[in-house]
């Protein structure tokens, strides 16, 4: 199927301009660190994968109340659990080219509330980390949308993926849930910064929206 050969031909392939470093990763965005502010205000991360914080009946009744708190240099998302910090998620930019470009790099830190009260999305620096970095890139692709690609183009980029052969390559199993939603976290990054590069579509008030795999 068109779809299914799409699919597992992006898990392949590199994430063309981000690098994971440490518990997080690192992103350079062709545009001034204002406009790149501007985008992560509305950053959401309890709507990533799994609606993670989202049920109060994980974590002892007491669900997550996420701040954010900006600076000159960097964001920072304090998630708390009743009066303890379950965790922070940083995100810290770096101008370049005279400011015209942004390096962003995203970090995690756990906090000090026990696990008891904390949601199992932000217990673990893997975790939290994986969700956060793909909330991030989800939002910097937004600002970065590019131009209308042609129907060869695009035809093009499916008979690639279609003619990768990943079907056949072998996958080792995770050996922990932090390993296997990390995994997850970065397939689903790979997954779209390759869906950036199909043509956007038209909604009927005239806005554009792009072509995620699945619409093959």
């Amino acid at each position: 199927m068109i779809v299914r050969g799409i699919f597992l031909g992006l898990l392949t392939l590199a994430l063309g301009a981000c690098n994971w470093i440490g518990n997080g990763y690192s992103h350079v965005v062709d545009r001034p660190q204002a406009d790149v502010v501007a985008a992560l205000e509305d950053l959401d991360i309890s709507a990533q994968p799994g609606n993670p914080g989202t049920d109060p009946s994980l974590s002892g009744g007491v669900k997550p109340d996420i701040r954010l708190e900006k600076a000159a240099d960097h964001m920072t998302w304090w998630v708390m659990a009743g009066d303890k910090v379950a965790t922070t998620m940083t995100a810290t930019f770096e101008q370049l080219d005279g400011g015209k470009r942004t390096r962003v790099t995203t970090s995690v830190q756990r906090g000090n509330a026990s696990d008891d009260v904390v949601s199992p999305a932000f217990r673990s620096t893997g975790i939290t980390s994986g969700l956060f970095s793909m909330a991030v890139e989800g939002e910097l692709n937004k600002l970065t949308d590019g131009p209308r690609a042609s129907a060869e183009d695009c035809q093009k980029l499916v008979e690639e993926w279609r003619m990768s052969g990943i079907e056949d390559a072998p996958r080792d199993r995770p050996e922990n849930l932090t390993q296997a939603i990390g995994e997850g976290a970065r397939n689903a990054i790979k997954l779209q910064a390759m869906a950036d590069k199909l043509p956007p579509r038209r909604l009927p008030d005239g806005r554009r929206r792009r072509v995620q795999a699945g619409d093959a």
